[in-house]
């Protein structure tokens, strides 16, 4: 296939798809002798970017002003005598690709699609957000009438009426993700809500949302936990209690990342909120509890990989994660009260507060780095074995295991030789 650098023609949808399809000839890019841009293809051939050259002192610049097909050849021409005057007065060449919010935001939720670190569900989240919260309110507003003014009135004011500052501060946070992307990727010449803290709308302190549950709580929750019937919902609630874990840790935790023989259930990137995977110690107790779980699991035929299995060989959603603690709480509590009780606890046991919030697999940058891995795990595992003993000794769970009931703890390799739990057989679909 010939190669030819830059065809001369006038530029139109029409022109810009046949050079990017033609058999016959790669082109690199267009030129319109008449309205004087250039359209440069990318590789995918099915985009492009327009620019404008400039010279100055017989130096040429290439500007930037706008994408194909995001922005039709004809609205380009169109805007380009402005284009031109604007940079005649501020230096600058910019062309606007969005000009409502409702623009804006279709353009962001198509981008949503392609982002693999976020859930579906937290996607459909994101969308009922969007299209529920923002677009059905502004929608139609024009970029350029956004203002502090505009947003008070029309979002932040109506949303405090209905909801507590601190979701009205993150409904925020989220609003402005869109603007701060098209701005980055140079969609958008100006953020308007770029210099708009929430401060300039709520000055008060916003107080953490207080847990439903303290540590005063502790033998109520084991209560709760113990007086259900025993199933997937009670074995996942107590080990977020057992361990404070997430709700996407838990519900896509899986056997084979259960190792039983290193005594360590490793959590991948994929599945933590910060992207840090995340090593948890295998203590006699949760060791106990695993085996009746399996136990029962495959006395009820599953033997695939996910420790709370859903339909159709996937895991549990992370709704249905949710409904399970409340189910067992009847409401009281929920996962991440769960998590905060673990931490509550942990510090009135008098454990370093480094040591919990590694544990709650919080980011903690270099002073992570000063602990060797496995002093590390060995000090976790102190601390698990002493918090997992102490809500043991609070109620006799039913499980035929439990080191409670016991007066001579059964060894850990005793309880991997059972047949109730293999590591090997674990892994099988």
């Amino acid at each position: 296939m010939a190669s030819t650098p830059t065809i001369q023609t006038a530029i139109t949808n029409q022109s810009a798809l046949s050079f990017a399809q033609s058999p016959q000839t790669t082109v690199y890019q267009l030129y319109d002798p008449l309205f004087k841009f250039y359209l440069r293809y990318h590789k995918s051939r099915k985009t492009g970017t327009y620019y404008i050259r400039t010279s100055q002192k017989n130096v040429n610049k290439w500007h930037k002003i706008g994408h194909w097909p995001l922005i039709s050849p004809h609205n380009l021409t169109k805007n380009l005598s402005e284009i031109r005057a604007k940079h005649c007065v501020t230096g600058t060449l910019n062309v606007e690709h969005f000009k409502t919010v409702s623009e804006l935001l279709s353009w962001y939720l198509k981008r949503l699609v392609g982002f693999k670190r976020l859930s579906d569900e937290h996607k459909a989240k994101l969308v009922a957000f969007f299209e529920n919260k923002v677009k059905a309110v502004i929608g139609s507003m024009l970029l350029t009438d956004i203002s502090k003014v505009t947003i008070d009135q029309t979002l932040i004011t109506p949303w405090l009426e209905q909801y507590q500052p601190s979701t009205v501060k993150h409904y925020f946070s989220v609003l402005k993700r869109p603007f701060k992307l098209a701005h980055g990727a140079e969609y958008m010449a100006v953020n308007p809500l770029d210099n708009m803290p929430f401060t300039a709308f709520y000055r008060h302190k916003i107080k953490p949302k207080k847990s439903q549950i303290t540590p005063h709580d502790l033998t109520g929750v084991i209560g709760a936990i113990d007086d259900k019937t025993y199933g997937a919902a009670t074995v996942f609630t107590l080990f977020v209690l057992l361990y404070g874990t997430r709700r996407k840790e838990t519900a896509r935790l899986t056997w084979s990342s259960i190792d039983f023989n290193d005594r360590l259930i490793r959590i991948p990137s994929i599945n933590t909120k910060n992207g840090a995977a995340l090593d948890l110690p295998v203590t006699d107790v949760i060791t106990a509890h695993l085996i009746r779980w399996r136990k029962t699991q495959n006395q009820s035929g599953y033997s695939g990989d996910w420790v709370f299995q859903g339909r159709d060989g996937a895991p549990i959603s992370l709704r249905q994660a949710s409904n399970w603690v409340k189910s067992v709480s009847q409401g009281m509590f929920c996962n991440h009260d769960l998590r905060k009780l673990f931490k509550s606890v942990l510090l009135e046991m008098g454990t370093d507060n480094f040591m919990i919030e590694r544990l709650l697999n919080h980011t903690q940058g270099v002073l992570d780095a000063t602990y060797n891995h496995a002093d590390l795990i060995a000090r976790l595992r102190d601390i698990l074995s002493q918090y997992h003993q102490n809500i043991n000794d609070h109620a006799f769970f039913s499980a035929p295991y439990t080191i409670a009931r016991s007066q001579n703890p059964l060894s850990i390799d005793n309880l991997i030789k059972n047949k109730y739990l293999n590591p090997t057989s674990a892994r099988s679909k």
